[in-house]
């Protein structure tokens, strides 16, 4: 059933896609993503989406998934997805794959792509639940700012590698 559901709650419609990963930066090894290290040279300028990105696990974890959707989805996101919709999508992920045991606050990984003409951000936290690790994608304007989320893709994987993921 995970698989069936590969919750690709994709809260934004990126179709279309031109996409470059020529310049994506991570934590960790190619075998495992799932390594802290603190953000240095390129990756610093990331650091706002790092701390949205973190502060969105922290929601998930204490369950205030309404502060999550009010405060870091920005207007277009909350117009296309309502709270009452959100909140139950985290709900059944919850089911499937249990509670979120950890996470590492110094792991990231950042892919800037170009969708339709659009510059993105793509800010990755690998995620300990019960069941299994689920990669979180949270999507921000590649403006520098990294201030509100534009997107949501959540998927569990088998493995703390991000590749082939």
């Amino acid at each position: 059933m995970l698989r069936n559901i590969i919750l690709a709650i994709v809260l934004v419609a990126l179709s279309g896609c031109d996409t470059s990963l020529n310049m994506s930066v991570s934590s960790g090894t190619i075998d495992n993503s799932y390594i802290e290290e603190p953000l240095s040279g390129i990756e610093e300028k990331y650091e706002n989406a790092l701390t949205r990105s973190n502060l969105a696990v922290e929601y998930m974890i204490s369950d205030n998934y309404s502060s999550m959707y009010q405060e870091l989805f920005d207007e277009n996101l909350r117009s296309m997805v309502t709270e009452n919709d959100f909140v139950a999508k985290l709900s059944e992920i919850k089911f499937l794959v249990g509670n979120i045991e950890e996470y590492k606050k110094m792991q990231w990984a950042f892919f800037p792509k170009e969708e339709s003409g659009i510059d993105y951000l793509h800010s990755i936290k690998l995620v300990k639940h019960e069941k299994s690790f689920v990669k979180y994608t949270f999507v921000f304007l590649d403006d520098e700012e990294y201030g509100k989320i534009v997107g949501v893709n959540i998927i569990p994987v088998k493995s703390t590698s991000l590749l082939g993921q």
